[in-house]
Formats: C-alpha cells, structure tokens, sequence
C-alpha cells in the first residue's frame, strides 16, 4: 500500500500521464478541457441549452448514470425539461470518465448509429 506523501505523488504521476495521453491521442482534449474549466460548474449550462430549443436538428446526450462530476440524476432531467427532444442515452453502472475511457467503444457505436440514422 502507498501511504502519505508517496500516495500524493503517485495520484499526481498517474494524472499527469494520463492527461499526456489524452492530449497526443485526441486532438481536441485540450480545448474541450478549458472549455470545462472556463464554464464549471457548469454555470451556463443552461443557457446552452436554452440556445437548442429552437434548433430542428437531432441532439443527443450520452451521461453514466454514476457521474459524480456532473449528477445525472439532476442534470439529465433538468436537460429533457428544457429541450425535451433531446435524445438521452443513460449508460447504465457508468461514471463520468467510464463514457471516454473503458466504455470509449460502445459509445463510439451509439454516436455512429445516433449519426447515421439521422438521430
């Protein structure tokens, strides 16, 4: 078991390669990154989706629904309450980063099959 300061920089390693990872396989990690960063907790969050309402185009939201980073429970009603067209697909048993990790594949697949069957 790692204790202490030796746990700290260990979490602190793994972050940092995983991130470097990210960045040189998925050119646009870094920007969707700051994006985050500039707009948490997601405080226009709404706002966004208030700019869906009037589009005709198919949306889709893919959200595990053991998210700890953004709280499926709430965040998934209060985006079909706002734009109740949107098309939700709840991962079961899945966390935040589970969607771009583990599960990268199958929800490579829902977005292909969102896409071609035009939504």
């Amino acid at each position: 078991h790692i204790k202490g300061d030796d746990f700290d920089e260990t979490v602190k390693a793994h972050r940092h390669s995983n991130i470097t990872a990210r960045t040189k396989h998925h050119p646009g990690y870094v920007r969707s990154l700051l994006s985050s960063l500039r707009h948490f907790p997601l405080s226009d969050f709404e706002e966004g989706l208030r700019q869906l309402q009037d589009k005709s185009f198919p949306a889709m939201v893919i959200w595990g629904d053991h998210d700890l980073v953004c709280p499926y429970e709430s965040g998934s009603k209060r985006i079909l309450e706002l734009v109740p067209r949107i098309k939700l697909h709840t991962v079961k048993d899945s966390g935040h980063d589970d969607l771009s990790e583990s599960l990268a594949p199958d929800v490579s697949k829902t977005i292909a099959d969102f896409a071609n069957n035009g939504g």
